[in-house]
Parts: structure tokens; sequence; C-alpha cells
């Protein structure tokens, strides 16, 4: 049994946090979807800036089963993630 009060999942997590860092996040927020393929995949969690390495920092709830590889970049201001094939 699982029980689910809006975002909060008391028993079971059907997802999992991506990390990764952009040059910037202009026109994201958090709870801003996040998509591949055109696909809503997960959501934006969490923004922290890092003043060692000036990049802005981004975790992402992303749906269980959904493969995101380390290749994966964004190409626009919406946290759409592309995958560039054979690199």
């Amino acid at each position: 049994m699982t029980i689910k009060l809006g975002d909060v999942s008391l028993f079971k997590s059907n997802s999992y946090v991506l990390k990764a860092r952009f040059n910037s996040v202009n026109g994201l927020r958090q709870g801003s979807s996040v998509e591949m393929l055109g696909i809503e995949i997960g959501k934006v969690k969490k923004f922290t800036m890092n003043q060692d390495d000036q990049f802005a920092h981004m975790d992402m709830e992303i749906q269980k089963g959904i493969k995101v590889y380390d290749d994966a970049h964004s190409l626009n201001k919406q946290a759409a993630l592309h995958r560039r094939p054979g690199i």
C-alpha cells in the first residue's frame, strides 16, 4: 500500500533524483516539467548556486524506469533533456 499526500510519498518512491549543472537556469522554476522526447518524465525539485565552479546546480525528480544517460544535455530554457547518439 502506498499513501501519497501531494508530492510527498510516505512509503515507496516512484522516482529518483538526478543532479545536473547548467550555465543558466533562466526561465526554469521549482516544479517545472522535465521532458525527454517531448514527454514529461519528471519535475525540477531544487536549484543551488555553486560559486566555486560558477554553475547553477539543479536537482530533478525523474520517474523510476526512465534512463537519462551521461551525454544528455538541455537545448532550451525548458528542462528538456536530449541525447546525442554516438557520443
